[in-house]
């Protein structure tokens, strides 16, 4: 009996033919493949470009540190001002006591005169004619201009 060659017995032959089971497995296969590659390239997307992906997320970091100098710049504006506003105050009140010859209540002003002779104080204690002295109204503790 003389060798006889089975086809089906060799290996290139068996893979050319396919059950139908095999080929919709490889079909099954192919769509998984494609279906996956699909949301694996729509997450990387999503992550990287999407509405809230890195290339944003980066954007919204450095607006965020320009709108944090912004308020610290304002916040040195703020302080510098309220500064002024304190200075300004004291100006005035420097003001008021020197050109207007104001008093705070419960102040008494005291005014050096030069000279050789020294009056004796009066005998209420000297307080009401110090204050008329000064031009400071004994109720309400303002200068002169009554103000």
């Amino acid at each position: 009996m003389a060798y006889q060659h089975d086809p089906w017995s060799d290996p290139v032959v068996r893979n050319r033919r396919r059950s139908p089971r095999a080929t919709w497995e490889s079909g099954r296969r192919r769509i998984l493949t494609i279906l996956t590659m699909t949301v694996a390239i729509y997450g990387i997307y999503t992550l990287v470009g999407g509405e809230l992906g890195l290339v944003r997320l980066m954007g919204m970091k450095k607006h965020a540190e320009k709108i944090e100098g912004e308020i610290a710049a304002a916040e040195e504006r703020v302080a510098k001002l309220e500064w002024d506003v304190k200075n300004i105050e004291t100006a005035r009140e420097i003001q008021a006591r020197t050109k207007f010859n104001m008093v705070r209540p419960n102040e008494f002003v005291y005014e050096v005169v030069e000279g050789d002779s020294v009056a004796a104080p009066p005998a209420d204690g000297g307080e009401r004619s110090l204050r008329e002295e000064a031009g400071v109204d004994s109720t309400s503790g303002h200068g002169a201009s009554g103000r």
